[in-house]
């Protein structure tokens, strides 16, 4: 399992505001997968999870939910998420393909309270859920997002 420790990310979560950077390299097609993945998970109610057959990826902060349709990939293709959400803010997702063009994505639900602070795992639950990729990068901002997102 690949975790970030709370006490590294608790400062990062200063405002309530979860700001995430995911770089990784697909094992499969989007399709070519099953079920339901997870990006990162707090608990129950502050995580970020897709199933694979739509794309829906469903952002999960203080129990409320937000959702948006990522892109479909190909197997081996390079995928770089931005997310900030919660802090009562609105939830942003921007993502890019094989260092391609920056696309926004449309974001459906209201602004998301108080993301909480924990061990964060990312690319699984601590129990299932799990992505098959390559990961290059987990970056936390604080508030904030990478260049390519900006």
């Amino acid at each position: 399992f690949l975790r970030a420790l709370s006490a590294t990310v608790a400062p990062k979560l200063a405002t309530g505001r979860l700001s995430i950077e995911l770089k990784f390299r697909a094992k499969g097609a989007r399709t070519e997968y099953s079920g339901t993945h997870s990006l990162w998970y707090v608990d129950a109610s502050n995580q970020a999870a897709f199933v694979a057959s739509t794309g829906v990826l469903t952002i999960t902060v203080a129990g409320a939910t937000n959702t948006c349709t990522l892109p479909a990939w190909a197997r081996y293709d390079l995928i770089e998420l931005s997310v900030q959400c919660g802090g009562s803010l609105a939830t942003v997702v921007k993502y890019r393909l094989n260092s391609g063009s920056v696309t926004s994505l449309a974001i459906t639900g209201t602004a998301l309270g108080t993301h909480a602070t924990g061990d964060v795992y990312l690319f699984s639950t601590n129990a299932g859920q799990h992505l098959s990729c390559w990961a290059y990068a987990a970056a936390f901002y604080a508030p904030g997002a990478p260049s390519w997102a900006s």
